[in-house]
């Protein structure tokens, strides 16, 4: 299907003008198609258009479809970009099609997962650009970035994440491909006896894309060659990093200490791989070079264990208080205080004897009480019959959640440490 679609459009069949003309409207230079190829203005989307783009690989206008042929004015793909008709583009598809279809990962769900299952949710910037290969067949640069394959964003999948996190904790630890621990957290193959790891990683999508230039320099003369253009993306994009944990081959029930020391031991190692990855190691290509590595700080950091109920020391010691700003004549929003229910869950009416005994203050909130009660209590207390009552079987098997934030890596390593602490038991 992609050959029929670059066969309907095909730059071969157009003269050098025309040629020059598509390019400059498929990569927005020129906001209307060329007059001898009115039929181009059919393909609005800019993903289509760039595949279209890759066909100036066999004309004689390469370079301008690439940065364009004018200096100081980029023209070609480095127009799209440096335009910001890129980010347009990619922030339209992950509002138009991934947000509505549920593909841009959310924190994930341990309610039905085993006991002590752990999951990572966190927001990131790029602190230098990411760089990548993409698999795709025909592209107008030699190095473009990766991109999900049906709406075109720039990402990282599962398994790059995957292979990042796996040479991070090998080469903190300098373990061997077959260490047992790795085989637990990843897997090995699975072709005859092999099985899946614990983790689970989830795509990170990006909606800003960059170019890095790399222009190599004859040894002899110092002069330097062609240019060499890659993709990226670039420093302080946003990404989302989302990892499950799943102890689905978890110790049997009748060795629970050694099962919890084993996943305690499992997220202190995850999480310090996870933060070695991030601002040591790197993720993507050429790492070594600075590229692919986060900012130290974070949005919206959260670590969330299952079958550890746990309190959580940011909390305030006392929640028995109202909420600042509640009326005193309720004990939390829509609740009437004790004070003033009867023994139904209904307003308490005081008689006239009981009234005229009242100090004026407490005849003043009672009054409040009570109008609250006949304008928006009664309705509120009815609501809340008419709903069914939750599952016996239900409430039974709902695991306790414990729950970290954090905003840095560091955090999140201390957060891990804690939780790990936590599930062996450990004293003081």
């Amino acid at each position: 299907m992609k050959y029929d679609f670059h066969a309907h459009y095909a730059f071969a069949e157009q003269h050098g003008i025309t040629q020059a003309e598509a390019i400059d409207f498929l990569t927005g230079v020129q906001a209307h198609p060329p007059r001898q190829w009115q039929s181009l203005a059919a393909v609005t989307d800019d993903g289509a258009r760039l595949q279209l783009l890759a066909q100036a690989l066999a004309a004689a206008y390469k370079e301008r479809a690439r940065m364009g042929q004018q200096k100081g004015k980029a023209g070609g793909l480095g127009h799209w970009i440096m335009s910001g008709r890129a980010h347009t583009y990619f922030a339209a598809q992950k509002e138009t099609y991934l947000s509505p279809l549920g593909l841009v990962p959310p924190a994930p769900d341990l309610a039905l997962l085993p006991d002590y299952s752990f999951a990572f949710h966190v927001t990131f910037t790029l602190a230098g650009a990411y760089l990548s290969r993409d698999d795709t067949d025909f592209y107008i640069l030699d190095n473009p970035v990766k991109k999900e394959w049906v709406f075109k964003l720039p990402y990282i999948a599962p398994s790059q994440w995957k292979g990042a996190l796996r040479a991070a904790i090998r080469q903190n630890h300098d373990w061997p491909n077959e260490h047992p621990d790795l085989l637990r957290l990843f897997g090995e193959s699975r072709d005859d006896e092999g099985h899946a790891g614990r983790l689970h990683f989830y795509p990170t999508f990006f909606d800003r894309i960059g170019l890095e230039v790399i222009n190599p320099h004859d040894r002899e003369t110092g002069a330097g060659r062609q240019p060499i253009y890659f993709e990226s993306v670039p420093a302080d994009a946003a990404g989302t990093f989302t990892l499950l944990y799943v102890p689905f081959d978890r110790i049997g029930e009748e060795d629970e200490p050694k099962t919890r020391a084993q996943v305690a031991a499992d997220l202190e190692l995850v999480a310090t791989g996870i933060q070695a990855m991030m601002t040591t190691y790197g993720f993507g290509a050429k790492t070594s070079s600075g590229f692919g590595v986060a900012n130290d700080a974070l949005n919206d950091g959260c670590l969330r264990l299952s079958g550890l109920e746990a309190p959580d020391p940011t909390a305030p010691d006392d929640v028995s208080q109202p909420a600042p700003g509640l009326p005193r004549y309720l004990s939390a929003p829509g609740q009437l205080h004790p004070d003033f229910c009867a023994a139904d869950g209904s307003f308490r009416y005081r008689s006239d004897s009981e009234l005229k005994h009242m100090k004026k203050g407490d005849r003043q909130l009672y009054d409040k009480a009570r109008n609250w009660w006949e304008r928006a209590g009664k309705a509120l207390t009815a609501q809340a019959e008419q709903q069914p009552e939750p599952s016996p079987v239900a409430e039974l098997h709902r695991p306790a959640i414990a729950e970290r934030t954090f905003a840095n890596w560091k955090e999140l390593h201390d957060q891990a440490a804690a939780l790990a602490k936590l599930l062996r038991g450990d004293e003081g």
